[in-house]
């Protein structure tokens, strides 16, 4: 795994989770004034607002997710722990369950 992007195909892969915190804070930056004028000029709208506000913040969590994967998803500690959730989510089934389960069917 790894390589992972958040500006398309061609552009360039995510280093850090702190890198995806400061775009993301850089984006909060940019709608902060925005939303300060919206609310001032039309306090009916802070339903609409706190909905935005909502979906930046959720942006933000998929960012530090992306940060997070980068650097975590190439350890050998994450592919060991990968193939231990395989493991335990494999489920075997026997002649006695199967046979049970169409006994019931019907």
């Amino acid at each position: 795994m790894g390589g992972y992007r958040v500006d398309g195909p061609q552009g360039p892969c995510v280093e850090s989770p702190e890198e995806m915190v400061g775009r993301f804070q850089a984006e909060l930056m940019t709608v902060l004034p925005a939303w300060r004028q919206k609310l001032a000029a039309n306090p009916g709208q802070m339903m609409e607002l706190e909905q935005q506000v909502h979906a930046k913040f959720s942006r933000g969590a998929d960012l530090l997710i992306v940060g997070l994967m980068a650097v975590v998803t190439n350890t050998p500690e994450f592919s060991e722990g990968c193939e231990q959730v395989r493991q335990g989510a494999t489920v075997r089934l026997t002649a006695s369950a199967h046979s049970a389960g169409h006994a019931q069917d019907g």
